[in-house]
């Protein structure tokens, strides 16, 4: 198996798309509300994790499809998940919901997960394993319906350091 898994990068780099127009146009919509270092810090852990093993293949780590049929599910699961990710974007944009805040962890998360099992990387599927309980559940925490317009002008302001 080559060290550059091409498709991996492809797929991170979709998923990078959305999030650095989102961040670029509503610098000030994300407020971390619920505040966790510890789980902040393995999600961190997870998602650089994630994000290196999908895209380098570390010898000894990551064994390959076990078949073509492996590697084609790969690209259908992640491409339908990755359509399902980019459209979800679209749609909810400008709308903070509880919606949202879950399919935008969960579906890339699924990415990882499902890539980390189909290739057989065990680095991948490790850090996924960390990864994900830890980002939907920063996303739901974060997501709160009940959190009041000043409390987030609050919150926005007081990390903005005003």
């Amino acid at each position: 198996m080559e060290w550059l898994n091409i498709f991996g990068l492809f797929f991170i780099s979709i998923i990078m798309i959305p999030n650095i127009i989102y961040a670029v146009q509503c610098r000030d919509d994300f407020i971390d509300v619920w505040k966790n270092k510890k789980i902040e810090f393995l999600e961190q852990v997870g998602r650089f994790g994630c994000f290196g093993t999908m895209i380098i293949n570390i010898p000894g780590t990551c064994h390959g499809f076990p078949s073509d049929e492996a590697f084609a599910m790969y690209l259908g699961i992640n491409g339908v998940l990755l359509f399902l990710y980019c459209l979800i974007w679209i749609i909810c944009f400008r709308k903070n919901s509880l919606f949202r805040a879950l399919a935008l962890s969960i579906l890339p998360s699924a990415i990882f997960l499902s890539s980390g099992i189909l290739s057989r990387s065990v680095l991948l599927t490790a850090a996924a394993v960390i990864f994900a309980p830890c980002h939907i559940l920063i996303s739901y925490k974060n997501a709160d319906p009940i959190k009041s317009a000043k409390q987030i002008k609050d919150l926005a302001a007081e990390q903005r350091g005003i």
